[in-house]
């Protein structure tokens, strides 16, 4: 819960003030970055859920569920915040990480579950 707390802070503290680093010149970076930041406070919404809420069905979905949530009201946040702005854009591509960290996360647990490895192509 705590690196939930912590990853959560850290995302509203970031997205606070002025953007005063200039973007790296890869097209699309910015967007690879917000998926990878909501895919890890997806994973550790859905450990958080899985620990705390024992009879709580997928939990990773609710970790997902939580990243968009917070990814949304964050996008909102921005619109409060001098030389920012929403982006449905960004807000998308927080839930494409949180949605693919959690297929991860799934995939992991069942080859875990089965003692198997991953296939190779």
């Amino acid at each position: 819960m705590l690196i939930t707390a912590l990853l959560s802070g850290v995302i509203f503290h970031l997205s606070s003030g002025p953007i005063t680093a200039p973007m790296p010149p890869i097209p699309h970076i910015d967007k690879a970055i917000h998926a990878s930041i909501y895919a890890l406070l997806a994973i550790s919404a859905a450990l958080c859920a899985r620990h705390l809420f024992t009879a709580l069905t997928r939990p990773e979905w609710w970790g997902a569920l939580y990243a968009a949530l917070y990814g949304a009201s964050d996008e909102w946040h921005q619109t409060f915040v001098p030389s920012r702005y929403a982006d449905i854009w960004d807000w998308l591509a927080d839930v494409a990480g949180a949605i693919l960290a959690v297929w991860a996360l799934k995939k992991y647990g069942k080859l875990k579950e089965t003692g198997a490895s991953p296939q190779t192509p």
